[in-house]
């Protein structure tokens, strides 16, 4: 009977390990380019050659079909294994069962390796959803050629808003027709984000939220996000922009000052080659008023597994491989955020490895500002929510509303959303 018992026990053995050693192919959907895919492959042909059963297919796609592709996939039972997720979708992603969570010993490890405002973003109802792979903040970029340019000091970039409106306009140039061909201060009308992110920021400063403390409903048209729009309204009525402007021109020339992420650093670099630091200025937001305090916002991106993944132990040993220490001494992830992004380190031990990329004159205030950044909310349907500030916002730069008006307008759309949580 023993022997009996322990051949059976042999063959659930041999069964298991002739499993394990069963060719898997994992599908890893991620929405970078250039550089940033170039760093994945690198970490994937680096997985592939310590797991020679596993190969991962990276599939490229545009920020802008990222979610859409993976609710799309869910319907239809064909999401990839591995996700590159950004943070304001994973309640919605969790809550239906797209996202599955990550084991609890990686959750233990994810805890002491990163900061809780960068690891908040990738956990819903407690539970961690995968590893950060990206933390951003916004502060001031301006040209310093443009202000020599304009007899202003380029190592004195405003302080109040009130000094960015005045530089704006001596900053700002127009042809003949009166069309603007050099933007004192540019927004980008086309991207939630750029329209969102710099006014919640401002919107901050005045000690405003987004939502009361339990999410039951909108704050953001209270005085604080009101100021906050009429600051930004100040610009084009000031001439100093209008809704044609983007903040992807900066590389041009054409553009004196913007609120944008750490992760254009990059892009900037490639534009201005070795005069990357003598054209290229950092400084914080310039303050509302003397009420305000210093003040910004963050948002993150974490990769993560698919529930219906048939290959969970496969996918989750690449995020264990994401997470663990690279030849650096810092976490893959950190590695990949640091170097091809130009994101924040996502811990303390990511900030001690990659210091020779995080403490440069580029990023090192960005790193500073992480002391007075204010995480972007995650709740459900925050993705719809953004969607919906981000037009009102938009109508009130059109002219088609007031600050409070447009305000209003949203918060109305969203605490019916709210309603329904």
């Amino acid at each position: 009977m023993k022997r009996l018992v322990w051949l059976v026990m042999l063959m659930a053995a041999l069964g298991t390990l002739a499993l394990a050693q069963e060719p898997v192919t994992l599908r890893f959907r991620v929405h970078s380019s250039g550089v940033q895919f170039t760093a994945w492959e690198s970490l994937v042909a680096e997985f592939q050659a310590s797991h020679p059963g596993i190969t991962i297919a990276l599939e490229q796609i545009t920020f802008e079909e990222l979610f859409q592709s993976i609710q799309i996939g869910a319907a239809s039972g064909d999401v990839p294994d591995i996700v590159h997720v950004y943070s304001l979708w994973g309640v919605e992603l969790f809550k239906s069962g797209i996202l599955a969570a990550a084991p609890a010993d990686l959750q233990e490890q994810l805890r002491g390796e990163f900061y809780p405002a960068v690891l908040d973003g990738a956990i819903v109802d407690g539970q961690i959803l995968g590893v950060p792979t990206e933390a951003q903040n916004y502060l001031l970029i301006y040209n310093k050629d443009l202000f020599r340019a304009a007899g202003l000091d380029p190592d004195s970039p405003p302080r109040t808003w009130d000094q960015l409106v005045d530089m704006a306009v001596q900053l700002t140039k127009r042809d003949e027709a009166g069309n603007i061909v050099q933007y004192g201060y540019a927004f980008l009308q086309g991207w939630d984000s750029a329209v969102v992110h710099p006014w919640a920021a401002l919107l901050f400063q005045l000690g405003g939220r987004l939502f009361n403390a339990d999410f039951t409903e909108s704050t953001f048209n209270g005085p604080a996000g009101v100021a906050a729009l009429e600051a930004e309204l100040e610009l084009f009525q000031a001439g100093a922009t209008d809704t044609n402007g983007s903040v992807f021109n900066f590389p041009n020339g054409t553009v004196a000052m913007m609120i944008m992420a750490s992760w254009y650093e990059n892009d900037l670099k490639a534009a201005f080659g070795d005069r990357f630091q003598d054209v290229v200025g950092v400084a914080p937001i310039p303050l509302l008023s003397d009420a305000a305090q210093p003040a910004t916002i963050s948002y993150t991106w974490f990769t993560g597994v698919a529930a219906s993944s048939p290959h969970q132990a496969e996918a989750w040993e690449f995020i264990r491989f994401l997470a663990d220490q690279g030849a650096a001494g810092g976490t893959r992830a950190g590695d990949w955020a640091t170097g091809a992004v130009g994101a924040l380190p996502g811990g303390p031990g990511d900030a001690a490895a990659y210091a020779d990329r995080t403490a440069d004159y580029f990023t090192a205030p960005f790193s500073a500002a992480l002391a007075v950044t204010v995480p972007e909310p995650n709740i459900a349907r925050a993705q719809e929510i953004k969607t919906v500030i981000w037009r009102a916002i938009l109508s009130a730069w059109f002219g088609e509303r007031t600050a409070q008006e447009a305000l209003d307008f949203a918060a109305e759309q969203v605490n019916e959303i709210l309603a329904e949580l």
